[in-house]
């Protein structure tokens, strides 16, 4: 009697334990975090070499109102293969992210077909990108299509 009380307690603390170390991704920061330099480089850590990159500033309102729709697919996307992985980079962070920052008077972003880091500049935020092995095939920006990506992406993992 004495034996089975200690291994349903013992079945119990180990359900706990696995059940608090599981981190549900809340905001950007909870997110796979990439840098500039390393925006190309995720696809061998993808099932299908394709990856997404949700692209944001601290002080952005829109990259706020953005932000629930990617932390959604990060949580339906993480640990389940058949989706695609999605990784954020703040362009906030001058250290890491300086050079993705387009010339002063840039007017678009630009990156679609990039297979260099140096190719992908941007003007302004958000902007979602899909890479597939290597490549940069999508650039979306402004918040109803990126919204709308991310919605297509969360119906998929539902």
């Amino acid at each position: 009697m004495k034996t089975r009380k200690i291994i349903l307690i013992i079945s119990l603390l180990l359900c706990l334990l696995t059940l608090t170390s599981c981190k549900k991704i809340e905001s950007y920061s909870d997110m796979k975090i990439l840098t500039y330099e390393k925006i190309l480089t995720r696809s061998k850590f993808s099932p299908t070499g394709s990856y997404y990159v949700i692209i944001h500033k601290t002080d952005c309102a829109v990259c706020q109102a953005v932000m629930p729709y990617a932390v959604e697919y990060a949580n339906l996307s993480s640990g389940n293969s058949k989706l695609d992985p999605i990784y954020s980079l703040n362009r906030s962070d001058k250290k890491n992210n300086d050079g993705i920052t387009a010339e002063p008077g840039t007017q678009v972003n630009s990156g679609l077909g990039a297979t260099d880091y140096n190719d992908i500049k941007l003007c302004s935020t958000p902007v979602l990108i899909k890479v597939t092995n290597g490549k940069v095939v999508k650039l979306i920006d402004k918040k109803t299509p990126i919204i709308a990506e991310l919605n297509s992406l969360i119906a998929l993992g539902k």
